[in-house]
């Protein structure tokens, strides 16, 4: 069913599905299979398909004691989970096959050059990672093999508090900035002291000017899928079509219940 602005839930996933704290982050992988992340909880739930409204974890992984204020969560190409704990400056990273439990992390990064600081959203792209060092205003780039102890091969400065990290078909890098809402754009290569191309300024949603941009996302037709927590309402998901450019303006935006601030999009 295609999205649009009157979209509303086919159904939503909560306390009856044990979900019992606080979501922070979801994604999705190559099965569909759904990956929830509870920073109160400390825990990640894994749903299998289908997922229905009355689904519950085929897996829970956790709790972890050592997450503290876990946000975001992604996985890489090959099917690890990867997951930013930003109270402790530290990301974990997890790899398959999942079963209920605490496993232990197959990799932990507590110490880079520069130092995480309160870090946030985690993306991969061509092998490389880029992490939002969010206190510090910086993106971070890190080429594989990643250990702790690593140095970026570039930090590149981003406005604000840089939140979530996404690319299109072209390499190019957007960076939502959670302080004034724009999304900046920045073109390869990526090295220490580039500067955003353009940014993508936020909608007007509700009577208000939407802000708290959080972690976006884009499909495979190179949309962007923004979600703002805040608006003249309730936070909104606004989706851009490309191409994309300091003029761009949402194709439409979904008034959010509940000030949402992640997105997933499915393969």
């Amino acid at each position: 069913m295609p999205l649009s602005a009157s979209s509303t839930p086919l159904f939503t996933l909560g306390v009856p599905n044990g979900i019992v704290g606080q979501p922070s982050a979801v994604a999705m992988d190559a099965a569909k299979n759904l990956y929830v992340l509870d920073r109160t909880a400390q825990s990640i739930f894994i749903f299998s398909q289908p997922v229905t409204a009355t689904s519950m974890p085929a897996t829970t992984l956790g709790p972890f004691p050592a997450f503290n204020n876990a946000v975001f969560l992604t996985l890489d190409q090959t099917g690890d989970i990867w997951v930013s704990s930003a109270g402790s400056s530290t990301i974990y990273e997890f790899a398959p096959p999942f079963t209920t439990g605490v496993p232990t992390p197959a990799l932990t990064i507590n110490a880079t050059l520069p130092a995480l600081n309160n870090q946030t959203g985690i993306t991969f792209s061509l092998g490389r990672m880029f992490v939002a060092n969010q206190v510090a205003g910086q993106v971070l780039v890190f080429n594989p093999p990643f250990a702790n102890g690593m140095a970026a091969v570039a930090t590149i400065t981003s406005p604000g508090f840089p939140e979530g990290i996404g690319f299109d078909v072209k390499d190019q890098m957007y960076v939502s900035d959670f302080t004034s809402g724009k999304v900046y754009a920045f073109k390869p290569p990526f090295a220490t002291g580039i500067t955003p191309s353009f940014f993508i300024s936020p909608p007007t949603v509700s009577g208000g000017t939407s802000g708290l941009a959080s972690f976006i996302s884009m499909d495979a037709a190179g949309n962007l899928y923004v979600p703002y927590e805040a608006d003249g309402a309730n936070g909104n998901l606004s989706v851009f079509a490309p191409p994309f450019s300091g003029a761009s303006v949402p194709l439409f935006s979904i008034p959010g219940p509940g000030n949402p601030n992640g997105v997933v999009v499915g393969p």
